[in-house]
Protein backbone atom coordinates (compact mmCIF):
# COMPACT_ATOMS: atom_id res chain seq x y z
CA UNK A 1 0.00 0.00 0.00
CA UNK A 2 0.96 3.56 -0.85
CA UNK A 3 0.93 6.78 1.22
CA UNK A 4 1.82 10.10 1.24
CA UNK A 5 4.21 11.25 3.35
CA UNK A 6 5.80 14.82 4.03
CA UNK A 7 9.67 15.15 4.80
CA UNK A 8 10.82 17.51 7.44
CA UNK A 9 13.24 19.25 8.37
CA UNK A 10 13.71 22.00 11.82
CA UNK A 11 9.69 21.49 12.14
CA UNK A 12 8.81 22.54 7.95
CA UNK A 13 7.50 20.16 5.45
CA UNK A 14 10.31 20.25 2.68
CA UNK A 15 9.15 17.39 0.25
CA UNK A 16 5.72 14.73 -0.10
CA UNK A 17 6.40 12.00 -1.63
CA UNK A 18 3.93 8.83 -2.21
CA UNK A 19 6.09 5.91 -1.02
CA UNK A 20 5.73 2.03 0.24
CA UNK A 21 5.81 2.26 4.20
CA UNK A 22 8.94 -0.20 4.30
CA UNK A 23 10.62 2.38 1.69
CA UNK A 24 10.02 5.12 3.85
CA UNK A 25 11.15 2.95 7.16
CA UNK A 26 14.29 2.26 5.09
CA UNK A 27 15.22 5.66 4.35
CA UNK A 28 13.16 8.25 5.74
CA UNK A 29 12.52 6.72 9.40
CA UNK A 30 13.55 9.59 11.39
CA UNK A 31 12.32 12.57 9.08
CA UNK A 32 9.02 11.66 7.27
CA UNK A 33 5.37 11.26 8.62
CA UNK A 34 2.40 10.16 7.33
CA UNK A 35 -0.37 12.96 6.19
CA UNK A 36 -2.75 11.23 3.35
CA UNK A 37 -5.24 11.25 6.42
CA UNK A 38 -4.52 14.42 7.26
CA UNK A 39 -7.32 17.16 6.11
CA UNK A 40 -6.86 19.82 5.35
CA UNK A 41 -3.22 18.04 4.37
CA UNK A 42 -0.11 19.49 4.72
CA UNK A 43 2.43 20.18 1.94
CA UNK A 44 5.17 21.91 1.43
CA UNK A 45 6.15 24.69 3.49
CA UNK A 46 3.53 24.18 6.13
CA UNK A 47 5.52 23.75 10.04
CA UNK A 48 4.81 22.12 12.81
CA UNK A 49 3.34 24.26 16.25
CA UNK A 50 2.84 21.71 19.09
CA UNK A 51 0.35 19.59 17.95
CA UNK A 52 -1.21 21.64 14.76
CA UNK A 53 0.45 22.29 11.12
CA UNK A 54 0.59 26.07 10.12
CA UNK A 55 0.28 26.70 6.38
CA UNK A 56 2.89 29.19 4.97
CA UNK A 57 2.26 32.88 4.41
CA UNK A 58 3.32 33.75 1.17
CA UNK A 59 4.58 38.13 0.23
CA UNK A 60 1.98 39.97 -1.67
CA UNK A 61 -1.01 37.33 -2.10
CA UNK A 62 0.74 35.02 -4.30
CA UNK A 63 -0.73 32.00 -4.77
CA UNK A 64 1.95 29.06 -3.69
CA UNK A 65 2.59 26.51 -6.25
CA UNK A 66 1.60 23.43 -6.88
CA UNK A 67 3.20 20.34 -6.04
CA UNK A 68 2.59 17.03 -6.72
CA UNK A 69 4.10 14.03 -4.49
CA UNK A 70 6.59 12.64 -5.88
CA UNK A 71 6.11 9.38 -7.00
CA UNK A 72 8.93 6.32 -5.15
CA UNK A 73 8.83 2.94 -6.78
CA UNK A 74 7.78 0.50 -4.33
CA UNK A 75 10.36 -1.82 -3.11
CA UNK A 76 10.29 -4.87 -5.14
CA UNK A 77 13.35 -6.65 -3.39
CA UNK A 78 13.08 -8.41 -0.19
CA UNK A 79 15.29 -10.65 1.88
CA UNK A 80 14.56 -14.11 2.11
CA UNK A 81 13.03 -13.69 5.78
CA UNK A 82 10.75 -11.04 4.72
CA UNK A 83 9.66 -13.26 1.43
CA UNK A 84 8.63 -15.86 3.65
CA UNK A 85 6.91 -13.81 5.58
CA UNK A 86 4.23 -12.84 3.04
CA UNK A 87 3.35 -16.89 3.24
CA UNK A 88 0.78 -18.38 5.55
CA UNK A 89 2.26 -20.97 7.74
CA UNK A 90 -0.52 -23.08 5.97
CA UNK A 91 1.15 -22.31 2.98
CA UNK A 92 4.95 -22.46 4.03
CA UNK A 93 4.28 -25.97 5.14
CA UNK A 94 2.65 -27.46 1.93
CA UNK A 95 5.71 -25.68 0.54
CA UNK A 96 8.42 -26.97 2.22
CA UNK A 97 7.43 -30.31 2.32
CA UNK A 98 6.52 -30.77 -1.40
CA UNK A 99 8.83 -34.15 -1.41
CA UNK A 100 6.49 -36.06 0.74
CA UNK A 101 3.11 -34.77 -1.26
CA UNK A 102 2.03 -38.43 -3.01
CA UNK A 103 -0.30 -35.99 -5.42
CA UNK A 104 3.14 -34.72 -7.16
CA UNK A 105 5.47 -36.49 -9.90
CA UNK A 106 8.86 -37.39 -9.62
CA UNK A 107 9.02 -34.16 -12.25
CA UNK A 108 6.93 -31.40 -10.01
CA UNK A 109 9.13 -32.78 -7.29
CA UNK A 110 12.44 -32.23 -8.86
CA UNK A 111 11.17 -28.73 -10.21
CA UNK A 112 10.27 -27.51 -6.81
CA UNK A 113 13.42 -28.64 -5.33
CA UNK A 114 15.02 -26.09 -8.00
CA UNK A 115 12.79 -23.42 -6.95
CA UNK A 116 13.58 -24.25 -3.45
CA UNK A 117 17.11 -24.22 -3.49
CA UNK A 118 16.91 -21.54 -5.63
CA UNK A 119 15.39 -19.29 -3.08
CA UNK A 120 17.38 -20.74 -0.51
CA UNK A 121 20.26 -19.42 -1.93
CA UNK A 122 19.63 -16.18 -2.97
CA UNK A 123 20.64 -13.49 -1.37
CA UNK A 124 17.54 -11.18 -1.57
CA UNK A 125 14.07 -11.99 -4.02
CA UNK A 126 13.14 -9.76 -6.42
CA UNK A 127 9.07 -9.68 -6.75
CA UNK A 128 9.29 -8.56 -10.29
CA UNK A 129 11.84 -10.90 -11.42
CA UNK A 130 10.53 -13.28 -14.04
CA UNK A 131 11.97 -16.08 -12.47
CA UNK A 132 10.21 -15.25 -9.31
CA UNK A 133 7.09 -14.86 -11.37
CA UNK A 134 7.61 -17.82 -12.88
CA UNK A 135 8.26 -20.52 -9.84
CA UNK A 136 5.03 -18.57 -8.30
CA UNK A 137 3.12 -19.72 -10.84
CA UNK A 138 4.70 -23.02 -10.87
CA UNK A 139 3.63 -23.69 -7.16
CA UNK A 140 0.65 -22.66 -8.02
CA UNK A 141 0.58 -24.92 -11.42
CA UNK A 142 1.72 -27.70 -8.53
CA UNK A 143 -1.81 -27.26 -6.19
CA UNK A 144 0.53 -25.90 -3.14
CA UNK A 145 -0.93 -22.26 -3.78
CA UNK A 146 -3.61 -20.28 -4.53
CA UNK A 147 -3.48 -18.02 -7.73
CA UNK A 148 -4.77 -15.50 -6.08
CA UNK A 149 -2.28 -15.44 -2.89
CA UNK A 150 0.54 -15.75 -5.34
CA UNK A 151 -0.64 -12.32 -6.77
CA UNK A 152 -0.88 -10.96 -3.37
CA UNK A 153 2.66 -12.03 -2.21
CA UNK A 154 4.04 -10.47 -5.50
CA UNK A 155 2.72 -7.30 -5.47
CA UNK A 156 5.24 -4.47 -3.81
Amino acid sequence: METIYAIIHNNVIVNTIIADPVWILNNYADTAIRIDHMDPRPGVGWTAQDTAWIPPVYDNHLKPPSITPAVVPANTTLTLAQFRARFTLAEMVAIDNFAVNDSLSTEQKATLNTITKNFDTAGSIDLSADLTQQSLDYIVACGLLELARATEILTP
